[in-house]
């Protein structure tokens, strides 16, 4: 392939829909199989401990299903942990063209961790063992499939170690996460797998990235200052135009007046 010839295709993907990018489910075929999967999943929460190897192996087929849809796809590996329901696999795209998306945020290879279990959340120490992998697989990116999702919220217990070892690490490497219950909207080609992984790291970088308060209370002195920093935040995170922010500040200026300068 010449360079032009591979120029040529890096122009087209970026061109192309994702659905053209991550096969959807839509045919008949891949929603059997799809609904063998999510139904044997929700039976496995019910199976005894001396199963937890099996439902393992089960949402990392599930898993492996999924990320065989793409088409810059070169090979998975799987590393099972012995005796439990955590497995984690390699998703390998290697060289072939790809969207600027996977070139800037995910690169060559995936490391995806599969945690099949209802009764806890993925916690800190599962996301940094994932963050600990990312290094020794030599991937900058991660991807949890789970039950209950990762534990916490905002900058707490499992969500915020995810957060903090995004924007501590030299190299930046997203951890993303998917429950089942958030995959099953993939059915009929409802949604596309590689549109919400897009979305997932879009909300990663906006939201570590957001000086924004949160929306206070009418009582609060610095009410104005405030409206105005979020309205900030979503020009700068391109959530309106041009035209709608000012359009916005004019209004909020004929409202409230503008504040004092300090």
């Amino acid at each position: 392939m010449t360079f032009d010839d591979f120029t040529h295709i890096q122009k087209l993907l970026e061109e192309c829909n994702d659905n053209i990018i991550w096969n959807p489910i839509a045919d008949q075929e891949s929603v059997n199989v799809f609904d063998y999967f999510i139904s044997e999943i929700e039976a496995s929460q019910e199976w005894k401990k001396e199963l937890n190897w099996k439902k393992g192996r089960l949402l990392e087929e599930f898993a492996e299903f999924l990320f065989r849809r793409f088409v810059f796809l070169d090979d998975i590996k799987a590393n099972r942990l012995a005796g439990g329901n955590e497995t984690d696999i390699e998703v390998i795209f290697g060289d072939k063209p790809k969207p600027s998306f996977v070139n800037d945020f995910i690169g060559t290879n995936i490391i995806c961790e599969c945690k099949n279990k209802k009764s806890a959340s993925i916690d800190v120490g599962t996301v940094t063992k994932l963050d600990e992998l990312l290094d020794s697989r030599r991937s900058r990116f991660g991807v949890f499939i789970s039950i209950l999702g990762i534990g916490g919220s905002g900058w707490k217990f499992g969500e915020g170690k995810r957060k903090k070892l995004f924007i501590r690490s030299d190299r930046k490497k997203p951890i993303i996460s998917f429950t089942v219950n958030e995959l099953s909207k993939l059915r009929d080609g409802k949604s596309n797998f590689y549109t919400m992984l897009k979305q997932k790291v879009h909300l990663l970088l906006d939201e570590v990235d957001d000086e924004a308060p949160d929306l206070p209370s009418y009582s609060n002195p610095d009410y104005l200052r405030n409206i105005l920093m979020i309205v900030d935040h979503f020009a700068r995170n391109q959530l309106a135009s041009e035209e709608e922010i000012t359009n916005i500040r004019n209004r909020i200026s004929l409202r409230y007046g503008l504040p004092e300068e300090e």
